[in-house]
């Protein structure tokens, strides 16, 4: 009896999770962005400056700085919200613009990358840094590593607060 209760309660759980979003038609498709690491150097998307992964890896060693990672999927409801608010938030963008190097990373993409000397997959960069639900943000030191980790869709004054704390 328990067993089924619990089996009926997930299963409805992540049937809401997976619907939710298509439900109540979160149509964001334009704040996107159109990006692929390999092909583009610099895209200016919503206001906030996206590099690639592998820029950023390049202009780590002129002028070290913290990296937000931005990890999404083309499904997540959230993550558009996050691209459509908190991005075009313009603390944020400022913030991100005068400290960070921001980086969009597609978690479920076969597209490879090379970010501290290892080639790799997006998919397998997202997965060992922990990723396992979406929108997720991670903000990596100026060594590189992982210090944040930021899971869910974020308010413009939450990530701005982070943001903020991160860098002093």
């Amino acid at each position: 009896m328990k067993k089924t209760l619990f089996l009926q309660i997930a299963l409805l759980s992540s049937t809401l999770f997976i619907a939710l979003p298509r439900i109540i038609n979160f149509d964001f498709s334009d704040s996107i962005p159109k990006y692929h690491a390999s092909t583009s150097t610099k895209i200016t998307n919503n206001k906030v400056t996206w590099l690639s992964i592998n820029d950023v890896d390049q202009k780590l060693n002129e002028s070290p700085k913290p990296i937000l990672i931005d990890f999404y999927t083309n499904w997540c409801g959230w993550c558009k919200r996050m691209d459509a608010t908190t991005f075009k938030d313009e603390q944020v963008v400022t913030a991100l613009e005068n400290g960070y190097y921001a980086v969009k990373i597609n978690a479920e993409s076969e597209e490879v990358i090379t970010f501290n000397g290892k080639t790799q997959p997006m998919y397998v960069f997202a997965r060992e840094m922990g990723v396992s639900g979406f929108p997720t943000v991670i903000l990596l030191d100026m060594q590189q590593k992982k210090s944040k980790m930021l899971v869910g869709f974020q308010r413009a004054n939450t990530m701005f607060k982070q943001l903020n704390k991160f860098v002093k």
